[in-house]
């Protein structure tokens, strides 16, 4: 409602964004490569220790991951460069 506190995020629906690390599921059974390219469907403001996101990558198409913010950079941002 009204009164919900909102938590700002780095990301929002329908941005890009790349794996910061490489990403396993449980088991390990599927890898996201760092550096893979995926789009965010959700963001997910309810989450206990951090913002997290429903990413599909485009090395797994029709998979959707829940991702940490910690583990996703921005596309606008070159791999290998820090800001």
């Amino acid at each position: 409602g009204a009164e919900e506190f909102w938590i700002p995020s780095l990301f929002e629906s329908r941005e890009r964004v790349r794996a910061s690390k490489a990403l396993s599921i449980a088991g390990g059974q599927l890898q996201i490569p760092q550096g893979d390219i995926g789009e965010v469907l959700r963001v997910i403001r309810e989450a206990p220790a951090e913002i997290t996101y429903h990413v599909h990558f485009d090395c797994a198409p029709g998979r959707t991951f829940a991702v940490p913010e910690s583990a996703l950079v921005s596309c606008l941002e070159l791999p290998g460069v820090s800001a």
